[in-house]
């Protein structure tokens, strides 16, 4: 009885538990996992734009490590245009070195930022120009972009030069770009407040590790941010932007972002932002009940929601906005195959294009 008991166990493990093991595996093995809190899921798929992207860029926005804001070099006044080149693209081609594991272009733009970006304050100027000096502030916002990349980049490759660049500059922010419990949009006395998007809170909860300061001002500025977002929608009340109950989208996004980044989870903003993918698309701005206010569509836009779903681990969401952000891309052979550009005018955005480069 006992080996006959035996044998029929054996028999219902190998045609039963065993072909049940391999199909879960077959079916889930390359599966995302859900729900990861700060770390981006990589969702593949879209190698292939990417790269195309990656050479686009290469051959018409990067001259040895500088990256140009426009393709077409066109006076804006205070707007950066042409070959005027930011602080804000160094950082995020920073955190796409990261992500691609790339040590020495990751090295190169260090190193353009300390050799040609420092102001009076040993912050970074937020544009400069090839034989222009006329820029003297930074951008809080792209710093603390920066010091975040520097400290991923320390933790991942063991970098302590990395640390301590970091640690000089948390230092430098906090006494010249904080006043009270809130940001200031520039390294002035004069400067406003800076508005909600500049909140950089994964930047700033690694930059507690120097100072507590940092972590206080994450904690009180997340809560008031939370208590100005409109229920339901990835849309804040800030001051700044929100005028005439018209929400930028861009920057509300950015916001969200940033919240998702720190391990905020807020599944209702995403199930809106699916609903809007599924219908129309995402535009440029929204009122406060989440009508859109224009038809206005941006590569910028639809990488931010893909990163968003990359954050939280949702991988319906980041299909249908990486469908879309595809759905912008030039993938017609020539001269500017990979980018987002107007074919037209010839304008395309680093911004747009390193945001992708992101989200891919």
């Amino acid at each position: 009885m006992g080996r006959k008991y035996v044998k029929h166990v054996l028999v219902i493990f190998i045609f039963l538990v065993i072909p049940g093991i391999l199909a879960y595996y077959w079916i889930y093995a390359d599966k995302p996992i859900k729900d990861m809190g700060r770390t981006a899921v990589d969702f593949s798929g879209y190698h292939w734009e990417r790269t195309a992207l990656e050479r686009f860029v290469d051959r018409h926005f990067i001259q040895d490590g500088f990256v140009r804001t426009n393709l077409v070099d066109t006076e804006q006044g205070e707007l950066a245009s042409g070959e005027d080149f930011l602080s804000e693209s160094a950082g995020l081609l920073m955190l796409y070195y990261l992500k691609q594991d790339d040590r020495e272009k990751f090295d190169r733009e260090v190193h353009l930022l300390t050799t040609h970006f420092f102001n009076g304050n040993q912050l970074f100027k937020w544009r400069i120009r090839p034989g222009v000096n006329r820029e003297t502030v930074n951008s809080t916002v792209d710093d603390l972009r920066i010091v975040k990349a520097l400290l991923l980049a320390a933790e991942k490759w063991g970098r302590t030069d990395y640390r301590v660049l970091a640690a000089k500059l948390s230092v430098r922010l906090l006494n010249h770009c904080v006043t009270g419990n809130a940001l200031r949009a520039y390294d002035s006395p004069h400067s406003p407040e800076a508005p909600f998007v500049y909140y950089d809170f994964a930047a700033m909860q690694r930059m507690g590790e120097f100072n507590r300061k940092w972590s206080t001002l994450a904690k009180v500025n997340m809560e008031k941010i939370l208590r100005r977002q409109i229920k339901g929608l990835p849309l804040f009340k800030d001051d700044w932007f929100a005028k005439d109950n018209a929400f930028p989208t861009v920057e509300n996004l950015m916001v969200l972002m940033h919240l998702s980044e720190a391990g905020v989870k807020d599944p209702e903003s995403l199930q809106w932002l699916k609903e809007q993918l599924k219908r129309k698309g995402l535009f440029g701005k929204y009122s406060m009940k989440g009508k859109p206010l224009n038809s206005v569509e941006s590569p910028a836009i639809y990488a931010i929601t893909a990163i968003i779903a990359k954050l939280n681990g949702d991988e319906e969401l980041y299909g249908l906005a990486a469908e879309r952000l595809k759905g912008m891309q030039n993938l017609v052979d020539g001269e500017y195959y990979g980018g987002f550009i107007d074919l037209k005018q010839l304008s395309a955005f680093s911004f747009d294009q390193l945001l992708a480069l992101l989200a891919y």
